[in-house]
């Protein structure tokens, strides 16, 4: 593979790649989190409009911590927040190394073979994210 193939295809489309599943993860830990922040701001309202017997607003209260549960539950299953963040840094890191291949800078200065430097830092950046996500895997799938 070329350097200019190897920079389209796969690390380009990686960048891409991680920034969107970035994006993904953000907007999904933020849409929990919502719910769950609304939710538990109006447990302690209902709870201090309950004045006895079986009304509706009990009901809605349990439900609401029902659903502050599930929310706690889903944010510590599928760990956007967490997911997030390692994307990030793993696109930025493979951006980094590329700006300073580009570049010609510190490792790559004037160095002969300095393409397949980067290849190589490229991968290792790659296959440790990967090591990364199937420890955060792991972690979900392993029981308490």
């Amino acid at each position: 593979m070329d350097q200019e193939k190897y920079l389209t295809e796969r690390v380009d489309e990686q960048i891409e790649w991680l920034e969107k599943k970035a994006a993904f993860n953000q907007l999904r830990f933020n849409r929990v989190r919502m719910v769950q922040l609304l939710s538990s701001a109006c447990v302690p309202f209902l709870v201090a409009m309950i004045s006895g017997g079986d009304g509706p607003v009990k009901w809605v209260a349990g439900g609401l911590s029902v659903i502050i549960t599930i929310c706690e539950g889903i944010l510590a299953l599928y760990k956007y927040q967490e997911l997030r963040l390692q994307y990030r840094s793993t696109a930025e890191m493979l951006r980094k190394e590329k700006l300073l291949f580009l570049a010609s800078a510190e490792k790559y200065e004037n160095q002969e073979g300095s393409f397949k430097l980067f290849v190589i830092e490229a991968e290792s950046i790659l296959a440790q994210d990967n090591v990364q996500w199937r420890s955060q895997i792991e972690k979900v799938d392993k029981p308490k």
